[in-house]
């Protein structure tokens, strides 16, 4: 029996398995590793060596060494060296006669890492520096080695299957971002807001909760212009429409195509969709435009309105979802669209710009009497500020170059209806240019 299985020298080893090192400056980490030894990788060099010390010297003399098992009771062969670390491919399993060792060529603190108390390192052992991914698409052990400066959302990303991915209840818009899988929409009366489709996206599911009495219009477009509208679905309480429509301008109407010659398609009209949605609850519905086929239906039947729109055209390259509620405002919970910024790098900075066709921008502001609003504003023609309440009381600022104050009855290049009160000035032309403070009256 070997006199290392005594108190007094298991005390020792215990001592030194946190960090060994050799006058060549090799650094051998150990810690939460005890108790366990690499399996699967070919061995790189074994040997019976006397000491825990020898084994990492060993382990230095080969260029190629990046860890080693070593055998604390065995008068044999006790040091096995590996060229391959115990992450992704290759496993740790549990030997109370063996202490597992990561290499190091410099000092390295392994206590900093972002998984060093999580379950993956303290309990199962993979706390090498090496184990932590960057991107998405990175092999892993666990979830927490999906976590770094491109993953900071330790909520967001999963490792699944070894590969860091999008969690269960995201989606990945773009490396390094995950959005919740439904995302809240407003859908206004009138004003038509539009939302890009997730590349390679020929379905999307989303959750509809109708205003009482509204009829909502969903719009597929090539860009962000009404008049770039090619399928649309319109969809009341009880019946649903399907539309058509060709790369001209065009007057709306239910679900339709338009051909290349202008014309709008009505694919079907009226169809019973009785109990698909309703204004109590969020129903679910998928909308589809894959292989020439338009459809739309509830969760369990999503084709229940459908049609080919091989016959009336072709349908071209789908970018956006828009949405417009006619009457009381309607509500969506969307999965695989987002604000087309989001899909930029700069979509996510502090101070992000905003680039838009006809629609707006949203943002949320705590409910208040007297809210202030910075903007910088870059257009042809006007920018306008919209302060909502309840349907259908809207407050509008409406901010005009001055070539367009006579159309739009403006006297100056502020344009105030409603109410409220404005001060500064801008110019609309080629450089963003700060368009002062809109202020909401306290009365």
């Amino acid at each position: 029996m070997w006199p290392w299985r005594t108190p007094r020298f298991f005390l020792a080893i215990l001592a030194l398995i946190f960090l060994l090192r050799t006058t060549h400056s090799k650094y051998a980490h150990g810690m939460h590793r005890s108790g366990k030894k690499l399996v699967g990788p070919p061995v790189l060099q074994q040997r019976h060596v006397g000491s825990l010390t020898q084994c990492l010297i060993l382990c230095e003399s080969s260029d190629t060494c990046a860890s080693f098992n070593f055998n604390i009771v065995s008068a044999d062969i006790n040091c096995f060296t590996f060229a391959e670390r115990a992450c992704y491919d290759h496993q740790l399993v549990t030997d109370t006669d063996f202490h597992y060792f990561d290499i190091y060529t410099e000092p390295t603190q392994e206590q900093s890492l972002s998984f060093w108390g999580d379950p993956a390192c303290v309990t199962d052992g993979y706390c090498s520096t090496f184990c932590s991914a960057e991107d998405v698409g990175d092999p892993c052990m666990a979830d927490s080695h999906c976590f770094s400066a491109n993953m900071s959302n330790p909520e967001a990303f999963a490792c699944i299957n070894h590969t860091c991915d999008a969690a269960p209840g995201f989606w990945l818009i773009r490396p390094g971002l995950a959005l919740p899988e439904w995302m809240d929409w407003i859908v206004h009366p009138w004003m038509q807001t539009y939302k890009m489709i997730k590349p390679g996206v020929c379905s999307i599911p989303l959750k509809l909760r109708l205003g009482v009495g509204a009829t909502v219009e969903l719009k597929l477009t090539e860009t962000q212009r009404a008049t770039q509208t090619r399928l649309k679905y319109r969809i009341t309480g009880s019946t649903t429409d399907l539309l058509f429509y060709n790369e001209e301008p065009h007057a709306y109407a239910d679900v339709y195509y338009y051909d290349e010659e202008g014309s709008e398609v009505v694919l079907v009209s009226g169809a019973d969709t009785t109990g698909m949605v309703n204004s109590e609850t969020d129903s679910t519905l998928q909308i589809s435009w894959c292989d020439g086929v338009m459809s739309i239906g509830p969760e369990s039947n999503p084709t229940l309105v459908s049609a080919s729109t091989s016959s009336a055209g072709t349908v071209g390259e789908i970018v956006y979802l828009a949405a417009t509620s006619i009457g009381p405002p309607s509500f969506i919970k969307t999965h695989l669209v987002a604000d087309p910024w989001i899909f930029e790098d700069t979509g996510t900075d502090a101070d992000p710009i905003f680039s838009f066709g006809d629609t707006m921008v949203e943002r949320k502001i705590t409910p208040s009497l007297d809210v202030n609003v910075t903007y910088d504003c870059k257009a042809d023609k006007y920018c306008n500020v919209f302060f909502r309440s309840e349907y259908p009381h809207m407050l509008t600022v409406y901010l005009t170059n001055t070539s367009e104050r006579r159309q739009s009855g403006c006297r100056s290049k502020w344009c105030i209806t409603s109410g409220f009160s404005g001060c500064g000035a801008t110019t609309l032309n080629d450089s963003l240019s700060s368009a002062g403070v809109v202020n909401l009256p306290t009365n």
